[in-house]
């Protein structure tokens, strides 16, 4: 369990907004590569957005990351059963299968929610999707840097793949998240989701105090490309498991 009396540690203590070149937002955050959501997700986002404010206040919330971060489809889930259990079918297939920000641009976002929500879906955004896709593409690219030299790679071998990051290996981002973050008897628990999303948002928190602005926007560009790939990777296997599944029916009539 978080300690919060040590929430205030020196690379949280930074504006809500997630500050990173206009280029970059407007061209990976209103990408779209489905249809537009129907009405009825932008009247359950508004409610969502209303239903979220009252969760920023509960320190201990799964869904929020330091009242700065947060996890919507997560939340949605608690959501759906209180206020929407009437498409709670629906719901949930929409929250599977759309990208991170369940197919809204991020001004429709903003005019559908208030501020802090608003501010708080892109802040999880850049700092847990898009900073885990970047871990993902600099873990790949060690993966093969080490195979192409006749080396294996295991869990280990690639520790240090976080010092191009952030300065430390994941050994060290560890160790110094856990004595903020954990009380001594507490340090070797066993990681939730939403633990994880909080470690990724500190690490997000970590790099931008500690990179050059250039550095900062090539490796955020880098991890938004590394999205788009995955997405579209996604998005193509699920369009073949539609096509298969339509496929196998036709032929069992």
């Amino acid at each position: 369990m978080i300690n919060w009396n040590n929430i205030q540690n020196p690379y949280l203590n930074r504006p809500i907004e997630v500050i990173l070149p206009n280029e970059i937002t407007d061209s990976h955050l209103n990408f779209r590569n489905f249809e537009k959501p129907e009405d009825w997700k932008f009247d359950f986002l508004k409610d969502l957005s209303d239903f979220g404010m009252s969760k920023i206040f509960d320190k201990f919330s799964k869904y929020w990351i330091f009242g700065e971060a947060l996890d919507w489809k997560l939340l949605s889930v608690n959501f759906i059963s209180h206020h929407y259990n009437h498409l709670k079918d629906e719901i949930e297939q929409w929250l599977d299968f759309s990208d991170p920000l369940g197919g809204f641009t991020e001004e429709e976002i903003k005019n559908i929610t208030n501020a802090k929500i608003y501010r708080s879906i892109v802040s999880f955004y850049y700092g847990v999707i898009v900073e885990r896709a970047l871990i993902i593409d600099i873990q790949e690219k060690c993966y093969k840097n080490k195979i192409s030299s006749g080396i294996y790679p295991n869990e280990n071998s690639c520790n240090f793949f976080f010092v191009d990051l952030y300065g430390l290996s994941y050994s060290e981002l560890c160790t110094q998240y856990n004595n903020f973050f954990l009380d001594e008897s507490n340090k070797n628990f066993h990681r939730t989701i939403s633990d994880e999303n909080r470690f990724t948002y500190w690490l997000f928190k970590y790099r931008i105090s500690n990179s050059e602005p250039e550095k900062l926007a090539s490796d955020t560009r880098r991890g938004l490309d590394r999205l788009m790939t995955i997405k579209s990777s996604h998005f193509k296997r699920i369009s073949n498991k539609i096509l298969n599944n339509k496929l196998s029916y036709e032929k069992s009539k």
